[in-house]
């Protein structure tokens, strides 16, 4: 079994209709609920549950939110058997269909039975459903790969005002998948995004101010909106975030404020991050951050991460090397150089500066920034 993932979480909806007689223990749940405590939420819910006299659509609600409780504490079996309960008592309850969906998804990569549920929720006009469903006609799991499907569903759950929809249908439009390319219109959802607090969607409107597409470039803008994210825990925000300190770009150079962002993203498994932080701590621009050892150990994480991308060995073989250097492992730097120099041909835009930094751990220098 696997956790959902915090994407899955999001989608949820984690209140629905409630009599008024609950009033109470619904206030309450939501607090526990918006603070992470489920362990409460399920206490609470158990105890309405256990009400005499309470009425089929509250016990509805009831189970089907312990459910989705029990599903953020791991009891998929106790979600599971609440979540059936919900549905039993009103099969058209889209939000238990919902989750039921994440749960086939997320934990028992049953992609065909999440699709199911997702389209009978998506039918009754739930939007956090057309918006699960459209990621599975993108990728084509459990259902036939279709762009022009995913979109027409993101776009009828961002005409209804779901938040959610409005980043994944502005990537839509940035790439021109199941619709025209329309970078205008792709800053125009992520800025929906963005306004909504949705981390995901100040990431992007932040990646578009920095290359200038779609909008008019601004490194200040971009600064910005990186930092609304990551302040949120967006690692790919704090990765962003941490490289602008570190030019100087749109905020004043610091790279104190950088390392602390890089560390953050590398914290979150974020290969480039890891690889970024690797090269201040070789380079050592300021006494505070200096730390051979650790930069050769967060290259080789890099290296075992599932989104470590081979086609930029080479820059975190650079940084590896520059760790063993600083580190006073001469003989490791100048065999990790010389490695990847030989997958290297003269002309590459690489070449020159590897060659270069190879020259200065031959002679016992490390790199300095």
């Amino acid at each position: 079994m696997k956790n959902l993932t915090s994407s899955a979480m999001i989608a949820i909806c984690f209140f629905g209709w409630w009599a008024p007689a609950h009033a109470a223990e619904l206030e309450e749940a939501q607090l526990a609920a918006s603070e992470g405590r489920y362990s409460d939420v399920v206490n609470l819910l158990t105890g309405v549950l256990e009400q005499r006299g309470l009425d089929e659509a509250s016990r509805v609600v009831a189970h089907s939110n312990r459910g989705i409780a029990y599903s953020l504490l791991n009891a998929y079996a106790l979600a599971r058997k609440d979540l059936n309960a919900a549905l039993k008592l009103n099969p058209d309850h889209a939000l238990t269909m919902n989750h039921l969906g994440l749960l086939a998804e997320q934990v028992e990569k049953d992609y065909g039975v999440a699709a199911d549920y997702y389209e009978r929720a998506s039918a009754l006009g739930f939007s956090a459903s057309r918006v699960n469903l459209a990621k599975l006609f993108m990728s084509g799991k459990g259902v036939p790969q279709t762009d022009e499907k995913a979109f027409e569903l993101l776009q009828q759950a961002a005409l209804e005002e779901y938040a959610m929809a409005y980043t994944p249908l502005g990537e839509m439009m940035a790439e021109g998948k199941g619709t025209k390319r329309n970078s205008r219109a792709a800053v125009a959802m992520f800025q929906k995004s963005a306004s909504a607090g949705i981390a995901d969607g100040q990431y992007a409107l932040a990646d578009a101010y920095e290359r200038g597409i779609g909008v008019g470039g601004s490194n200040a803008k971009a600064a910005e909106y990186y930092l609304k994210a990551a302040v949120q825990g967006h690692g790919r925000a704090q990765n962003s975030l941490g490289y602008l300190y570190r030019r100087g770009s749109g905020v004043p150079q610091n790279f104190l404020e950088a390392a602390k962002w890089y560390r953050l993203a590398a914290d979150q498994g974020v290969p480039s991050a890891m690889n970024r932080l690797a090269w201040l701590l070789a380079g050592c621009p300021e006494p505070e951050i200096c730390n051979g050892e650790l930069a050769v150990e967060l290259v080789q994480q890099a290296f075992e991460q599932k989104d470590f991308n081979e086609a930029d060995r080479a820059s975190y073989e650079d940084s590896l090397a520059a760790g063993y250097a600083r580190s006073g492992q001469f003989d490791m730097a100048i065999e990790t150089m010389t490695r990847t120099l030989s997958n290297l041909r003269p002309g590459d835009r690489q070449y020159a500066g590897f060659a270069r930094r190879l020259a200065l751990y031959q002679t016992g220098i490390p790199k300095q920034l």
